[in-house]
């Protein structure tokens, strides 16, 4: 990847992590998402360079998410689990199909 096209997605993660702290203020949810957010952009940055999403990066963001889902005031992890089995089945069929 070029460092223009660096430059594209660290920008898109700064208005997206400005788009978050917009949308929900300096509160609980922004110090949850935060983290989420930059995890994503480093998955897209090195998705982008190298054609591949390593477990290095996805394995502690899903782990962050389940247990922001445990913490009294977000009460999500039903949620969490909920899209973890949705994004996992598409992925998997995605697998199986090629």
């Amino acid at each position: 990847m070029s460092k223009i096209g660096r430059w594209w997605v660290a920008a898109a993660g700064i208005l997206t992590l400005g788009g978050v702290v917009y949308r929900f203020g300096i509160s609980l949810h922004t110090i949850v998402n935060l983290p989420v957010v930059g995890i994503l952009v480093l998955a897209a940055i090195h998705d982008l360079e190298q054609k591949i999403i390593p477990d290095w990066l996805t394995l502690p963001g899903l782990a962050w998410v389940f247990a922001v889902g445990l913490l009294p005031g977000i009460e999500r992890i039903g949620e969490a689990m909920l899209g973890a089995v949705v994004c996992g089945g598409v992925l998997l069929l995605f697998a199986l199909v090629s």
